[in-house]
């Protein structure tokens, strides 16, 4: 028997996998340009042997697996160290990704929830529960496990307890008495302080953050209680993680007191007067700082004073509705922050822009401090 005319003898191993390294270098043609270069297709080699084809088929499935489980990896990668700033992380690059993150999640409508915060969506949008009921205006503890769906009621009881016992201690300062001036100030504009909390849970296994009732009064004021609690808690860890990245750029020796803060281990460090740093900060552009075109006012209920951090951009604001969003009303009393809300069952957001507040804390002559620089 003879063998056809075009009959090709099928190559050995050696010869084959030449065969394939010369071909997918001549089909890698951006490489040169800087363009990933991918394994070829076996499609888009049609003259070549079967036992080429097939070995490119599985080069290009093995690189699709590569692709398919690598992404996944470096997401989880990214949420283990999300919460905290590493030391070898460049500060600059820090400032820019906390930004952006945090912009792109403050402007994503409500009701939505963002693949990044993974399959539990332990950052998103979704809990059952709100801020603000009318059964829960006084009481914080059903904010400490909100995002613990899986908790048992002896959990959601033993958390009440430990807020309970906190709150006995914080009673402890007589702040009744000098408190009056803002008092009065603020009832008398149908307002109240709505407690939020001062613990958060990290993006990853929900470990806890402490300290945290600055973020989270922030992030009520500026969402208001239409937001679910997991929204409130994903931008109040944003907030922080953008304003402590700032401070960490300019006083790179306060990155332990400012762990130890927030894993309750140390003393807080957590200042309204970071603020001017986070609003003006020049490792971002205008149009990706959110901080910077807020107001963040806080009435003193000690020194019965209200001092208001204003953003380089807040005044730029053309509609009014924005600017009333971006006004943002905090309650100060020792070692605590609190949202001020309106006085009704709801606890809604505030509708006033940072000038009419002005104009009512000069009619009712109480002494404000205005910081803008």
């Amino acid at each position: 028997l003879k063998s056809p005319r075009n009959f090709q003898p099928p190559p050995s191993a050696p010869a084959a996998a030449r065969e394939v390294r010369r071909l997918a270098a001549r089909l890698r043609v951006g490489r040169h340009v800087g363009v990933p270069a991918a394994a070829p297709l076996a499609a888009d080699v049609p003259m070549a042997s079967p036992h080429v084809r097939q070995k490119l088929k599985a080069q290009s499935v093995t690189d699709e697996i590569v692709i398919e489980v690598s992404t996944p990896l470096n997401t989880t990668r990214a949420d283990l160290h999300w919460d905290e700033l590493r030391g070898d992380e460049d500060r600059h690059s820090a400032v820019e990704h906390s930004y952006v993150d945090l912009c792109d999640y403050a402007y994503r409508p409500l009701g939505s929830v963002g693949s990044s915060e993974g399959v539990a969506a332990a950052a998103g949008e979704g809990s059952p529960g709100q801020f603000g009921n009318a059964s829960d205006l006084s009481r914080a503890s059903t904010l400490l496990t909100e995002e613990r769906e899986d908790a048992t009621p002896d959990e959601y009881d033993d958390a009440a307890q430990s807020q309970d016992e906190s709150d006995s201690r914080d009673e402890v300062q007589d702040w009744d008495g000098v408190q009056d001036v803002a008092r009065r100030f603020v009832q008398g504009l149908r307002l109240r302080p709505h407690e939020v909390g001062s613990r958060n849970y990290s993006r990853w296994r929900g470990r806890t953050l402490w300290n945290q009732c600055f973020y989270m009064s922030m992030a009520f004021a500026y969402l208001g209680n239409k937001a679910s609690c997991r929204r409130v808690r994903g931008l109040a860890r944003r907030m922080r993680r953008a304003i402590e990245a700032v401070v960490l750029e300019k006083h790179p020796s306060w990155a332990q007191g400012l762990a130890a803060s927030t894993s309750g281990t140390g003393k807080a460090m957590v200042f309204a007067d970071f603020l001017p740093l986070a609003m003006r900060s020049d490792s971002i552009s205008m149009d990706r700082n959110l901080l910077a075109k807020l107001v963040v006012c806080i009435v003193d209920s000690v020194n019965g004073h209200a001092e208001a951090y204003v953003g380089p951009g807040y005044h730029q604001l053309e509609d009014r509705a924005e600017q009333a969003k971006n006004f943002l009303l905090l309650w100060y009393k020792p070692g605590h922050y609190q949202v001020v809300v309106c006085d009704d069952a709801a606890g809604s957001k505030l509708d006033c822009t940072y000038d009419e507040f002005k104009e009512l804390l000069i009619k009712h002559d109480v002494v404000f401090i205005e910081t803008t620089e």
